[in-house]
């Protein structure tokens, strides 16, 4: 199916303004609805403004033949109406038009990136935007969209195993795992980000489903429910080591072939799930004698 492109220009409602144009685009499909992913700061302000006022943001659509004349007519209107930034008219756009993402020249995208390296690097602007997202993701209604649309757009195998052969692509490279590595070291050496963490992974692991899970990945077992059930039903005890079980268990160790030759990084956590197993054999020996 051909995708019908259009150019949309959004007006403000406000009291005083005079519906002065203040936005122009280029888009197709549900783009001309969206009102905050991927627009300028100000525009977003914009936004926020009349929705604090109950104010709906007119917008005209005019559809275009095809994508290049989208761009052309873009172009066009943003040069009419004047951009803000630059005293020329009433537009929040930051770009005179014609740089779409999509079927943009290598120039083009070279021209884009450039603006808005130099718009990010002013601590003030980032501030700003850092602040507009945080504030926006702390609405549950918010959080609760973008949840369904992410959920929707990776239960598509095609989108999972492309995203996946990015990732891959960009962790094969030594450059990039060294940059990753570097900004984790600097992230975890703040006491707050470890005391952040910590706080989050003790909510985490309060849930006994998440904790059943855990130790069935730990033992190999597929069925973590069915699993944390024979474990309550037969009574066996399966809580976090003490200190003084694994200096046992590293006592056991000694003498025998050295694990980490075999590619077992923990070798305590290989005797201790060993040793479970061991001691659910004996469970399941138990019960057959009793029947």
């Amino acid at each position: 199916m051909t995708k019908q492109y259009y150019v949309y220009v959004f007006s403000d409602p406000r009291p005083g303004k005079g519906s002065c144009e203040r936005l122009v685009g280029k888009g197709h499909g549900r783009r001309a609805y969206d009102l905050k992913n991927g627009r300028p700061l100000r525009f977003i302000r914009f936004v926020a403004q009349c929705e604090k006022l109950n104010l709906t943001i007119p917008r005209k659509i005019i559809a275009c033949a095809s994508e290049d004349a989208a761009l052309k007519l873009e172009v066009k209107l943003i040069a009419k109406y004047g951009r803000l930034d630059l005293g020329k008219g009433t537009l929040y756009n930051l770009t005179n038009g014609g740089d779409g993402v999509v079927g943009a020249s290598k120039a083009q995208r070279a021209a884009i990136s450039i603006r808005q390296r130099a718009r990010m690097a002013d601590p003030a602007r980032r501030a700003a935007m850092s602040a507009i997202q945080t504030t926006r993701f702390t609405d549950p209604k918010e959080r609760a969209k973008q949840s369904r649309r992410l959920t929707a757009a990776y239960a598509d195998p095609v989108r999972r195993a492309a995203a996946s052969a990015r990732s891959r692509a960009r962790m094969a490279d030594p450059a990039q795992r060294a940059i990753l590595s570097v900004k984790a070291k600097a992230r975890f050496a703040d006491p707050a980000q470890r005391a952040a963490l910590s706080i989050k992974q003790t909510a985490y692991y309060a849930d006994p489903k998440i904790r059943a899970a855990s130790r069935a990945i730990q033992l190999g077992i597929k069925k973590p429910a069915i699993a944390e059930s024979n474990r309550r039903r037969r009574g066996i005890k399966m809580g976090p080591m003490s200190p003084e079980r694994r200096a046992a268990i590293s006592r056991a160790l000694k003498g025998r072939p050295n694990l980490k030759n075999r590619g077992v990084k923990k070798p305590w956590l290989a005797e201790r799930n060993r040793l479970r197993a061991a001691q659910l054999r004996q469970v399941n020996d138990a019960t057959v004698d009793r029947t």
